[in-house]
């Protein structure tokens, strides 16, 4: 586990590094804050219309409207590009939908097109910190693969690091989670501003984003 601990740390340091020299590097902040963006309209959505919002189909089995919600929630929160930055976004998404689906209300309401449900305020901050989290350990995956110019990040191709069972990028999804504020308890410290859960997280947005990312310069909160 240490060896895990201690390759993780070497590609957010990677990251972070290259980052702060090179602020645009390939489109990152901004993909992960527009994403971040679209995320939020999303999980607002959802918590008011629930799974309706997506107008899943009301003849297909069980396992098919699930799979039609994690594809739905996936082209609404992901960009269609190309880029590897994209397939990042769209695996994060996976992966938060996936986390939604294991709600079992939300899960009821995804089978049964007959049940009501809709998506708590605890179930969205638990999907903001999430996305953030796997957005950056899904960058490391493809980091690891070498999809991306590791010479760019001041690492050394051909090193033949292998993640077959993904535990460094658990690693570091798990870390940072860590730093990613949670909109729900971010707004019981903001209460005096008198915002709501979606309001707040809407604003963590861009802080998300560079505290996952590692360069966040701002202010902690009081």
């Amino acid at each position: 586990m240490e060896e895990v601990a201690a390759r993780g740390e070497r590609y957010l340091a990677a990251l972070r590094d290259s980052l702060r020299d090179q602020p645009d590097l390939f489109g990152l902040r901004d993909a992960f804050v527009g994403a971040g963006g679209r995320l939020v309209d999303v999980l607002a959505e959802l918590s008011v219309a629930g799974p309706d919002v997506f107008a899943l189909p009301t003849d297909e089995p069980e396992g098919s409207r699930a799979a039609w919600f994690v594809l739905e929630f996936v082209r609404a929160v992901a960009a269609d590009g190309g880029l590897v930055v994209d397939a990042v976004v769209r695996k994060a998404a996976t992966r938060c939908a996936e986390r939604i689906l294991d709600d079992p209300g939300m899960r009821d309401a995804v089978d049964n097109a007959t049940a009501d449900a809709r998506l708590s305020g605890d179930l969205l901050c638990a999907i903001f910190e999430l996305f953030f989290a796997r957005a950056v350990s899904e960058l490391v995956r493809a980091i690891i693969a070498e999809k991306i110019n590791l010479m760019v990040l001041g690492l050394v191709p051909g090193l033949r690091v292998v993640d077959p069972d993904g535990q460094i990028a658990d690693w570091v999804a798990g870390k940072v989670m860590e730093l990613v504020p949670n909109p729900c308890e971010r707004a019981h410290e903001l209460a005096e501003r008198g915002l709501n859960v979606v309001e707040v997280a809407r604003e963590l947005i861009p802080e998300s984003v560079d505290r996952a990312l590692g360069v966040w310069a701002g202010e902690e909160p009081s």
